[in-house]
């Protein structure tokens, strides 16, 4: 991966794509995000963010 510096505090570091022909292929990103919803924005997730508990 090399020497990546930001201020951000989160970091996706690969993609993983499935093939139909039972393929991964697994993409570097390295792309710094100011946190889970930040990053999914920009890959375009779709996921629910909210609170948890243990219980």
């Amino acid at each position: 991966m090399g020497k990546q510096f930001s201020n951000k505090t989160f970091c996706a570091i690969a993609q993983l794509d499935f093939g139909g022909d039972d393929s991964i292929t697994v993409k570097r990103l390295i792309t710094f995000h100011d946190g889970h919803k930040d990053c999914d924005m920009m890959y375009g997730w779709g996921f629910n963010y909210s609170p948890g508990s243990k219980d």
